[in-house]
């Protein structure tokens, strides 16, 4: 008997052979330390040590590692047969979220929720964070450091919360409500061994985060109910609540208000914190190459002159378009896919029984070279479809934001906002890297750079600026 991918699923003599993974002292000891130092560096040590299958746990806290382009390919393409399973995020977002839904429920509700997500919603969204972002630009030291990752993580979350639970809540609730959604992504991204293994186990997720999930759950009730009292007046186009409560959607949730409540703490998830962490790695991919911030300068000149950006005017940005593309092929926002076989399954001489857990790896599949040349070249120009030599990426070797049929919601909105800012910081001066060195990862659901992303302000708005650049087309 032949697995469909790679080689016989017996050993010689009729034996299965037993999937690798650390089993001694010592190989748990080094496996433990690559997930404590980061869940990117976990996996790629059991890819270099054990080949493209292992497993790690036992017993209902197992996982199967699953590494390739042949695994991708299988898994993300049989939705019948690999369900979806992200039990962390489950915790926060509720029984009802799109995260949480299986694939027929899920793609019934994608359905409903398909207007929220028209191009007037996005450029909505994507104009609220560039106002946002431009407040914290302004006030940025001149002369001195910030952590332009964190900044702009600040902006995309105000921006997250007028965008999904409504426009007055920030000045109802003030820094509480913003320390507290940073505080249940600071549990949820912790790079433990503990975090992965509680991924398999949403009840006891809520139990570790029912302060910080309480007082969120109390803002978005709250809203709900003031909008049905007519004390709140939903904004058009209509926010996630609005659309929710009208009789004609409201009447095909699942679960009434406890599926509006759901979803849209689910999109409040799925928004900002992959948002902020594509945001934070384009911009430090932008900022270490200076040829590539030369080129997307001259860019933002020609296509904008001096006109601020806008969501509409971004997509003619196709160049940032490729460096955010790059980004997130080097440093995926989702560094990891999570799915439970519903049937048992060969891979690779390996027979994987039904039920397991199984991780795929975004971030070994991108850097992988069997999928790319030369992946670790920072190389925006791989994303330029025009050229002879250019071709198309199979979804099994590129998907930073998940598979296609269960892509995160927010990545139609990331693919705006995110060059949409870059451009935003191009044009209100001339940062630079305040260190040179590559960024320490950190993160489980949202990739993130450990220390974030300080970079250095000019003394004076424009300075050093490439003066080429309002002539010079590329």
């Amino acid at each position: 008997m032949s697995s469909p991918l790679l080689g016989p699923v017996t050993a010689p003599g009729g034996r299965r052979p037993r999937v690798p993974g650390p089993r001694t002292p010592r190989e748990m000891s080094a496996a433990l330390d690559g997930f404590r130092d980061s869940v990117a560096a976990g996996m790629s040590h059991l890819h270099r040590t054990y080949g493209p299958v292992a497993a790690v746990g036992a017993g209902p806290l197992r996982w199967t590692f699953l590494f390739g382009a042949e695994a991708n390919e299988l898994v993300l393409g049989s939705t019948e047969n690999f369900e979806f399973s992200y039990g962390g995020l489950q915790a926060i977002a509720g029984d009802t979220a799109l995260v949480a839904l299986p694939n027929a429920e899920n793609r019934a509700m994608r359905q409903v929720l398909r207007p929220l997500f028209d191009r007037e919603h996005v450029d909505t969204y994507a104009d609220r964070v560039l106002d946002r972002v431009r407040d914290r630009l302004a006030a940025w030291p001149r002369g001195g450091t910030v952590d332009a990752y964190a900044e702009l993580r600040h902006a995309v979350r105000l921006a997250s919360v007028d965008s999904f639970i409504g426009p007055g809540v920030i000045a109802r609730e003030g820094d509480a409500l913003d320390a507290t959604l940073e505080q249940l992504h600071t549990v949820l991204n912790r790079s433990s061994v503990l975090t992965l293994l509680l991924w398999n186990a949403p009840r006891l997720g809520r139990l570790r985060l029912r302060g910080p999930l309480g007082r969120v759950d109390r803002v978005v009730r709250a809203e709900i109910a003031r909008r049905r009292a007519g004390r709140t007046t939903t904004p058009e186009p209509a926010d996630p609540i609005g659309f929710l409560l009208r009789p004609e959607v409201h009447s095909a949730l699942p679960a009434g208000d406890d599926t509006v409540r759901d979803t849209v703490v689910s999109l409040l998830i799925a928004s900002y914190d992959p948002t902020s962490s594509a945001l934070g790695w384009s911009l430090h991919g932008l900022l270490a190459h200076p040829e590539v911030l030369a080129k997307a300068r001259r860019e933002v000149a020609r296509e904008l002159g001096d006109e601020p950006v806008r969501a509409s005017t971004a997509r003619r940005l196709k160049y940032l378009g490729h460096v955010v593309a790059e980004a997130l092929r080097v440093h995926p926002p989702v560094v990891a896919s999570a799915r439970r076989c519903v049937r048992a399954f060969d891979l690779h001489g390996h027979r994987i029984p039904a039920g397991s857990r199984i991780m795929l790896s975004q971030f070994t599949s991108h850097r992988s070279p069997e999928s790319w040349a030369d992946p670790e070249r920072f190389d925006p120009e791989r994303w330029d479809r025009t050229g002879a030599a250019a071709t198309a990426v199979p979804p099994s070797a590129y998907f930073p934001y998940g598979s296609p049929r269960r892509r995160c919601p927010g990545s139609g909105m990331a693919a705006v906002i995110v060059p949409a800012v870059l451009a935003a910081v191009l044009q209100a001066g001339d940062v630079a890297l305040a260190d040179d060195r590559p960024p320490r990862l950190d993160g489980f659901a949202a990739l993130r750079p450990k220390a974030g992303i300080p970079v250095r302000v000019p003394r004076r708005r424009g300075a050093g600026r490439d003066t080429s650049a309002h002539t010079e087309n590329t």
